[in-house]
């Protein structure tokens, strides 16, 4: 029991998100838990990391979609052999796609110094952690 209790065990259970189960013997718990809940604040921030990566990545995806679908549209508003109807609903299509680039390009900026953020408070936990 003083080996599964100890400051460490409950620091690498802190840190793999798993849960405590309330095991240890009173006068080893507080030792348990000290290093379980600094585990806990290393998981959490490694989580936000993450998480802010995934929808850093869905934005860049989002992005190339619509620079895709803009060169579709541009290369669709060159040709001769369509319509003013078709040109008019081309260039107002191509104007959504635009503004919704701009949007896009301001929330990845936005994104980006978000997860700076996180990460950098993920290297502070990390500069703190003891075990």
């Amino acid at each position: 029991m003083h080996e599964y209790c100890s400051v460490q065990k409950g620091y690498s259970l802190g840190t793999s998100g798993r849960q405590y189960n309330y095991v240890c013997p009173l006068d080893l718990e507080s030792t348990f838990l000290k290093g379980f809940y600094q585990g806990k604040i290393f998981h959490a921030a490694q989580i936000q990391v993450k998480s802010q990566e995934v929808d850093l990545k869905m934005m860049h995806d989002e992005l190339r979609a619509v620079d895709k679908n803009l060169h579709d549209y541009q290369a669709e508003l060159i040709h001769d052999d369509i319509g003013p109807r078709q040109r008019k609903k081309l260039l107002e299509e191509f104007k959504i796609l635009t503004e919704q680039r701009r949007y896009l390009l301001n929330e990845i900026v936005q994104q980006e110094a978000l997860l700076e953020t996180s990460r950098q408070n993920l290297r502070e936990v990390m500069m703190q952690n003891p075990y």
